[in-house]
């Protein structure tokens, strides 16, 4: 209990936990009043040490939640891999071809932001929204939290994107979304 305390800086456990002790015969109505209460936080470890086999299930689980964030971060660092090689022909060939500022200023994330709309019909964040994905402050990228097919469908789209202007000489962003 301490712990939970000092972690979610709630200075001291006297509002944490309540102890009541009842006489047999207690009517129904007050029922609810009765009984030990403890912080949410303290409920998992309690299970645990009711039951072996149930330690013995979150243990699993929580390695399959590891493994599974292992390989999503794998997978992520797989579309960074493209990011980088459009990155460099984005500064190298779409910038220098760019007539307006804001088609300068803008370009990293308006070609993205193309291959985000192809691929999921709307914007990336809009998405993660509508499916209930998580997206926190630490993550670099709402990429972080898609599946796998369909990053892999962006990735395919970003090599599409990057051949048209590396290979296709397509610099007009009218041209290159159609």
């Amino acid at each position: 209990m301490q712990i939970v305390d000092e972690e979610n800086n709630m200075g001291g456990l006297s509002h944490i936990i309540k102890i009541k002790f009842t006489r047999r015969g207690f009517t129904k109505d007050e029922s609810w009043k009765n009984g030990t209460w403890f912080h949410k936080d303290l409920a998992l470890h309690f299970f645990r040490t009711l039951d072996a086999r149930f330690a013995y299930r979150c243990d699993q689980f929580l390695k399959q939640v590891i493994v599974q964030s292992q390989l999503l971060h794998i997978e992520r660092t797989g579309t960074k891999t493209l990011f980088h090689r459009l990155g460099d022909t984005i500064r190298d060939k779409w910038i220098p071809n760019q007539k307006s500022d804001n088609a300068i200023k803008f370009a990293y994330s308006t070609l993205m932001t193309l291959a985000n709309m192809k691929v999921l019909r709307m914007s990336a964040k809009k998405y993660c929204r509508e499916n209930n994905l998580e997206v926190t402050k630490d993550m670099v990228s709402v990429r972080d939290v898609l599946p796998k097919d369909i990053l892999e469908r962006i990735k395919k789209t970003e090599e599409d994107i990057n051949g048209f202007i590396e290979y296709g000489g397509v610099y007009n962003y009218e041209e290159l979304k159609r």
